[in-house]
């Protein structure tokens, strides 16, 4: 029986044992594997979906540098900097939620 090349060392480990295993250990063997290497090819493309967000974001130029936050639409700042103060209770301007 031939397998795909992906999964050649793990055919040439159970051959190389002694006494040879059962076809039920070999079969587990190779599933475990296949798991394995669905699971590296799942990560190594959220890595590069991770990697085209981040470059997008730069080529905007929406970078770390640039802050916007998100009550005021300014960028630059972050909440506890803004001037214009916003109440997270009714979302009225000017006041906060222990003034409200």
């Amino acid at each position: 029986m031939k397998l795909l090349s992906e999964f050649e060392h793990v055919r040439t480990g159970l051959l190389n044992r002694d006494p040879v295993p059962s076809l039920d250990l070999c079969l587990g063997e190779l599933l475990r594997e296949e798991q394995r290497l669905s699971t590296q090819i799942s990560m190594t493309s959220d890595k590069v979906f991770s990697e085209t967000i981040n470059v997008a974001y730069a080529a905007q130029g929406q970078g770390r540098n640039k802050l916007q936050y998100f009550n005021c639409k300014k960028f630059g700042h972050i909440a506890r900097n803004c001037s214009k103060k916003v109440c997270n209770y009714c979302k009225k301007e000017n006041h906060i939620i222990k003034d409200c």
